[in-house]
């Protein structure tokens, strides 16, 4: 039984769907208080504090992974750059 790990634009806003509802929420939150200039400034200090490392990790691993399509066995690993090059990892073999 074998796996293939292709990374996709649409993998990665998956992904971000949770950040994008607490974003809905946030705002929800905000509309309720009728945007009081201090529950913007915490909300904004806690969101920006929230996504600024998620949305950085995740442009960092999709320019890492972009366009690698890994091959999963059960006992190796194929990372394969489409076009350019194929590495093979056996069971116990280091990184």
């Amino acid at each position: 039984m074998d796996m293939v790990l292709k990374h996709r634009l649409f993998t990665h806003f998956n992904a971000l769907f949770s950040l994008i509802f607490r974003f809905v929420l946030y705002f929800i939150f905000l509309l309720l208080v009728e945007f009081d200039r201090g529950a913007v400034l915490i909300f904004s200090i806690f969101f920006t504090v929230d996504a600024f490392p998620v949305i950085f990790l995740h442009i960092e691993y999709f320019l890492e992974n972009y366009r690698k399509e890994y091959k999963i066995f059960p006992d190796k690993i194929i990372v394969k750059n489409i076009n350019i090059s194929c590495k093979k990892y056996k069971r116990n073999q280091h990184l």
